[in-house]
């Protein structure tokens, strides 16, 4: 699979990550996401700034738009402690699901 090859997605040309990019996202996104919980669980705000902003730009690469709008939200909204452990755990939940897939 190269850079060039493209998937049909709601009618638009998606691109496809190469093997190289899957890979990487493999390699460094669980520690991407295990940094940010443990940001959060220790309420540390510029922390979890800085971890949704690596992470968002790991999830445009790939093309999972929805978990990286989540991270935008975020940054953009700075929420309170629950609202906030609300977003990150469906973040959470969102990156495993891509994990496991990913494995298959």
């Amino acid at each position: 699979m190269t850079d060039t090859d493209m998937r049909q997605g709601g009618g638009a040309a998606i691109p496809q990550p190469s093997d190289e990019i899957i890979a990487l996202y493999r390699q460094h996104v669980p520690d991407y996401l295990s940094e940010l919980m443990a940001a959060v669980d220790q309420n540390d705000q510029e922390k979890v700034m800085f971890q949704c902003h690596k992470m968002c730009s790991a999830m445009r690469t790939m093309g999972f738009d929805n978990i990286a709008e989540i991270l935008e939200e975020i940054q953009r909204d700075k929420p309170e402690c629950d609202a906030l452990k609300e977003l990150t755990s469906r973040v959470e939940t969102l990156v495993n699901h891509t994990l496991l897939l990913l494995d298959k």
